[in-house]
């Protein structure tokens, strides 16, 4: 019987790529293997893809704040894992959302634009 994704888990980390791994989340709870990364170095915005067609794709920010801004993906809702040291922003222009060292959120993707209501589950 094969599983469905319900999300993707997003690990941080502290190198210059800032996503260590993502996986899936199934509907049976079961976590996937990692997906395959690729970093991109762009001339004016660097990106790292995630997976064998790329299903999943961020904008990455290294530099005083850093950060990550999805552009794509094939699933509705992220869990992101910092187990970095530094305070990592997720979402673009004013509309941000932080994620503290050790924390963990669920936000909800849908590339655009971010509802702040609820922290728990946000919209971007």
């Amino acid at each position: 019987m094969e599983t469905s994704p319900i999300k993707a888990r997003l690990y941080l980390y502290d190198k210059d790529g800032i996503i260590q791994k993502v996986t899936y989340i199934n509907e049976d709870g079961s976590e996937s293997d990692p997906l395959r990364r690729y970093f991109h170095l762009g001339m004016f915005q660097d990106t790292v893809l995630f997976g064998d067609s790329d299903q999943i794709r961020f904008f990455l920010y290294n530099g005083m704040m850093r950060g990550i801004a999805p552009y794509d993906s094939d699933v509705s809702k992220f869990e992101i894992v910092n187990n970095s040291k530094f305070n990592v922003f997720y979402g673009n222009g004013d509309k941000r959302i932080i994620v503290m060292p050790g924390e963990t959120k669920t936000v909800e993707c849908s590339i655009g634009d971010v509802d702040e209501e609820n922290t728990d589950s946000i919209r971007l």
